[in-house]
């Protein structure tokens, strides 16, 4: 779709965000009026570039006859609606990333590329304007063109279908194309009318807490809520009616789950509620199908749109609710890149389209509980299981002394064997990808290095290899040690692999479903595990901390987290909060029906208080005290971070060149504090060796300020050696 405006005689300039990783936007000229936010092809460094009409550039600063022409104008309106476009220029400037690789991350691919922003259908059509005993006479020596150019005569257009029913080939097509008798045409499909929403009605009733929650929310405000439930509880179903009331009124729900995992489980309960298709916008998605879900949630098309981050860039023609689900989860934040936070960003957007946002978790995280204590979110408290089942209870299981690995102890091995005897479902967590995290020499104590990052490979068995999974690289086992020769190489630690070998050797009559992050790869795998453990059958699941996402497993009755106390000694300040929430979390998949859960932890050191202080209090006092350690020593939320960091090929590169940009530079705010240049505990990752600085500030303005600054010049002082990029709210220090 292409724009015929008017032409004037004076050139007129706009600025243009291309998806380039310079800040900024560039000067272009056209002859006609163009409005904000259309989409235009323009000429930049040698290649074609589609960028995002930003503003009217009334003063060029360039000389006027240097500035280059815009080559096409794409877009007839808008690509992205006001609020979004205000959205994507906020972010560019809270996160101080480049305006215009915000816009190419809130589009999908084909759209950035310059795709057209609604669905077409491709037909067949009619293109000579000769008489038809002229036309046919060009094809009357072949009897299929002729017999294709009267049936275009008699229809005018023919889509892919018919062509396919009446048995025409491409080569057919062809020729009549190649002799101006026919050409391919772009039509825009009308969007159907979704109808009425006229559900089923649920035979679920909501509990008196639910139906609390569900009343509490405004939904013609901006307000952001907080749905703090315990594991069962029932948040889903908060959610099912809250969406529901939406469509009722004729408006558009945007759901975010944390995990790609969670999304065919979701899109598959929220059609059988509404009785109406789900869309999903998620990476593991064809570029094709993406766009086409896009331009659905665009057009109003479709009413549920189900996503992972990325998501919260999604145009709606008639928003009415977010809903953020394990609000707490740290895949929400994008670690590379644009640093974003889809979380942070969805109260924003409810702001922007005065629509209500609803975070909800069993354990949210200490940034949305401290916005609940200041007045900025809404509390929703669901504190006891939609069912009336009873709370899962905690017991502490040490691992005895003289054991190296972290396996169950015959305890555990023994509670395990009652539990599938009496037909339940065991729930294993390990947060240990692999089958052993170290491949060791006896002989001469030699450890599998990657030879990329500062970090040990992983023995995976079912691909016969050694792995790195900070960077990807792999490598075949070798049959000897690299440094001394011999025949001694042994693979030690337990992952999920080696813990699944154990398991179906232990407990031979019962299946051992293992899911993580290497076994749910293809994506039916995961969806067939969830189905084959829901049908209740006795069985182990064992798995890393994607196991304890939001699932639902009616028949686990016992949940065995192994070597917890790693996480409660991490150096990383969040470390405490992520273990106790991955604690809750895992321990909640037990007990949810009408069945008693039990979670054993095993631990080497039981005299943790954090994990004492966990079992003894409900997640919110626990919370409340950690709120308290951290204004006490005035860490998030109650300062605000940023990180600068920098990445060079060869050592000590990056170092120096963070030391020398503080050399030269002191004009850093008086309410923060720099510390650094630090390397992070993994020094080399992926070959490039790393340093970084840390902004701690008082105020999220003086955090921007002197973040602008430090931006600013690196930007002047570029070193094409060295890599840099800025995280604001990061989640990750190491």
């Amino acid at each position: 779709m292409h724009m015929t405006p008017t032409k004037s005689a004076e050139p007129k300039f706009y600025n243009i965000a291309l998806p380039v990783p310079l800040h900024g936007t560039f000067e272009y000229r056209h002859p006609t009026d163009l409005s904000i936010g259309l989409r235009v092809k323009v000429p930049f460094s040698g290649r074609e570039l589609v960028g995002i009409v930003i503003s009217r550039c009334l003063q060029p600063s360039t000389a006027p006859q240097k500035i280059k022409s815009i080559l096409s104008i794409i877009d007839s309106e808008p690509v992205l609606p006001q609020a979004i476009f205000d959205l994507c220029r906020w972010s560019a400037q809270y996160y101080l990333h480049p305006l215009g690789e915000v816009f190419a991350a809130a589009l999908p691919s084909k759209i950035k590329q310059g795709a057209g922003l609604y669905q077409t259908t491709r037909t067949l059509a009619l293109a000579s304007t000769e008489p038809r005993p002229i036309a046919e006479a060009h094809v009357k020596r072949s009897p299929m063109q002729l017999a294709l150019l009267r049936a275009l005569f008699e229809h005018t257009a023919l889509s892919r279908g018919d062509l396919k029913q009446g048995q025409w080939s491409s080569a057919i097509i062809k020729a009549l194309i190649d002799k101006g008798l026919a050409c391919w045409q772009e039509n825009i499909e009308a969007n159907p009318d979704p109808g009425p929403h006229d559900p089923p009605n649920s035979a679920i009733q909501p509990t008196l807490e639910q139906q609390l929650a569900i009343d509490s929310v405004e939904l013609n405000s901006h307000k952001t809520y907080l749905l703090y439930g315990v594991t069962g509880s029932g948040k889903t179903e908060v959610y099912l009616r809250l969406i529901d009331q939406v469509l009722r009124a004729g408006r558009q729900a945007l759901i975010l789950v944390p995990e790609i995992a969670l999304t065919p489980q979701t899109l598959t309960r929220f059609e059988q509620r509404f009785g109406r298709p789900v869309v999903a916008l998620h990476s593991n998605l064809t570029d094709q199908k993406r766009s086409e879900h896009w331009r659905q949630a665009r057009s109003g098309q479709a009413p549920i749109i189900i996503g992972t981050r990325s998501a919260i860039f999604t145009p709606l023609a008639r928003p009415g609710i977010i809903i953020v689900d394990e609000e707490h989860d740290s895949s929400y934040k994008q670690q590379d890149g644009f640093h974003y936070s889809a979380r942070d960003l969805a109260s924003v957007r409810g702001v922007a389209e005065n629509i209500p946002v609803i975070l909800g978790s069993a354990t949210p995280s200490l940034e949305s509980l401290h916005n609940v204590t200041s007045g900025k979110y809404t509390q929703l408290l669901l504190q006891s299981r939609a069912n009336g089942a009873a709370r899962e209870r905690y017991e502490i299981a040490p691992i005895p002394e003289n054991q190296k690995d972290a396996l169950p102890d015959n305890r555990l091995f023994d509670a395990m064997a009652e539990t599938l005897d009496r037909g339940e479902q065991v729930l294993v967590m390990r947060n240990r990808r692999g089958y052993a995290p170290v491949l060791f020499c006896s002989n001469c104590r030699w450890i599998a290095q990657c030879n990329a990052c500062d970090a040990r490979l992983t023995v995976h068995k079912q691909t016969k290899g050694l792995k790195c999974h900070h960077c990807g690289q792999q490598h075949p086992i070798p049959n000897h040690c690299p440094a001394c020769q011999q025949s001694s190489l042994l693979p030690v630690g337990d992952g999920t692999q080696r813990l699944q070998e154990t398991f179906q050797n232990r407990f031979p009559n019962y299946p051992v479903i293992r899911i993580d992050s290497d076994s749910t790869q293809q994506r039916a795998a995961l969806t067939q595990m969830i189905d084959s453990i829901q049908q209740g059958n006795p069985s182990i699941l064992l798995g890393t901390q994607l196991i304890a996402k939001g699932h639902h497993f009616p028949n686990v009755t016992l949940a065995i987290i192994l070597e917890v106390d790693q996480g409660f000694l991490s150096a990383d300040f969040r470390a405490t909060e992520r273990t106790a929430q991955l604690i809750l979390q895992t321990g909640g998949r037990s007990g949810r029906e009408n069945l008693p859960g039990k979670v054993y932890l095993s631990s080497r050191l039981q005299a943790l208080p954090e994990l004492r202080a966990l079992l003894k209090n409900d997640y919110l006092a626990f919370s409340k005290n950690l709120l308290a350690q951290r204004k006490t020593y005035q860490l998030p939320p109650f300062t605000y971070q940023g990180l600068l960091r920098a990445d060079a090929r060869r050592p000590q590169q990056a170092d120096q060149y963070l030391r020398q940009l503080l050399s030269q530079y002191q004009a850093l705010d008086p309410d923060c504090e720099v510390l650094g240049p630090t390397s992070p505990i993994m020094e080399q990752r992926a070959g490039w060796y790393r340093s970084q600085l840390l902004v701690t500030a008082k105020t999220r303005q003086s955090r921007h300020r002197a973040l602008k600054q430090l931006s600013e010049h690196l930007s002047q002082h570029r070193q094409p050696a060295v890599r840099w990029s800025i995280d604001v709210d990061p989640v990750d220090l190491f």
